[in-house]
């Protein structure tokens, strides 16, 4: 009689830097890319001007598929923003599970390609199509593409003295998502429905460009979007990525009441998981105040929240303390329930 397969169980989510060091990034042996694969990097440059971003492509049907197939779409578009550039072209794969009917898939991709109609980014090509080992919320991956017409955002343009700033909450896309599976939803109605009715607040695209389109790349130095690994992932990817030193204030950090009530009630910690609506910027410290101005004259919360230091072990320092780098993200375990 067979034995039952036992599989191993490893960690979910976005590998560690040193695993993905150790088992991805040592093996790649690029000849022509001006900017390779690297930790805390968002974007790659093949040659001196192509500029690619590779991420999933998600569907969380209880955020409704138009809404879910908006956020998909920004998911991918934030990640190219940070290069301070806009993205031309795209190219898509679809791998929808068996039980997603035609019109279902058609309304998600409707939505989806007004999305990039209204970017002006040309589909290339693609792959669409159901299979019995795809399974919700990722359906495939997108890449996205466009030439490099600014100058394109980095960390070595990162200055000691320079401003940190955030945009958005932390802990906003776990707090909206998890919201809106009705996980551990009992007895938090009120809180449970006002994070439902923030969900808009995860679509930071538009938000992006203004900064890019009214300030210019000597003053904005760089963003980075906090997804896995939360606010805390997102600034030690920073500090190693710059190979320099952060210092930030805890509480200059932008709180959410709802955000932070509904996570510790699901023992998470709303700086410890994936945030998509969320952007950490390090801009010129001349700047700082103007582009925190303009941010909350759109009604968009964001905050200095530190400075920028010398070289050093290229740590995160709150507080006068340094960040553990934990890298686990406890979002994807809250999603199973």
């Amino acid at each position: 009689m067979l034995k039952l397969e036992q599989k191993p169980f490893y960690e979910v989510g976005k590998l560690s830097p040193s695993k993905l060091e150790e088992i991805i990034l040592k093996h790649i042996k690029n000849r022509n890319s001006s900017v390779s694969p690297s930790i805390g990097v968002d974007f790659g440059i093949h040659g001196n001007d192509l500029i690619l971003t590779t991420d999933p492509l998600s569907y969380h049907r209880p955020l409704g598929t138009e809404f879910a197939s908006k956020f998909g779409f920004n998911v991918i578009l934030t990640d190219f923003l940070t290069s301070g550039n806009l993205p031309e072209f795209l190219t898509a794969t679809l791998l929808f599970p068996t039980d997603v009917p035609d019109l279902e898939i058609e309304l998600y991709w409707k939505t989806f390609t007004d999305q990039c109609y209204r970017w002006n980014i040309d589909i290339v090509t693609g792959h669409t199509g159901r299979y019995p080992s795809a399974s919700l919320p990722l359906i495939g991956s997108v890449t996205m593409g466009g030439r490099a017409h600014r100058t394109v955002y980095s960390y070595s343009s990162l200055k000691e003295g320079d401003s940190l700033i955030i945009m958005g909450y932390p802990g906003i896309q776990a707090a909206v998502i998890l919201s809106h599976y009705n996980i551990g939803s009992s007895g938090m109605g009120n809180v449970v429905r006002k994070l439902v009715s923030q969900r808009d607040m995860l679509l930071v695209s538009d938000h992006m460009k203004f900064l890019m389109d009214n300030f210019n790349h000597n003053e904005i130095r760089f963003m980075h979007d906090v997804t896995e690994g939360g606010l805390y992932g997102a600034l030690n990817e920073i500090a190693l990525a710059s190979s320099l030193n952060l210092y930030i204030e805890s509480q200059k950090i932008p709180e959410n009441e709802y955000i932070k009530t509904y996570l510790f009630s699901l023992s998470l910690e709303p700086w410890s998981v994936t945030s998509e609506g969320c952007i950490v910027m390090g801009v010129q410290n001349q700047a700082a105040e103007e582009i925190v101005a303009s941010l909350q004259g759109k009604n968009i919360p964001s905050s200095i929240i530190g400075r920028v230091g010398k070289p050093g072990d290229n740590s995160v320092i709150m507080d006068g303390k340094t960040i553990a780098r934990k890298w686990k993200d406890p979002y994807w375990e809250a999603l199973k329930q």
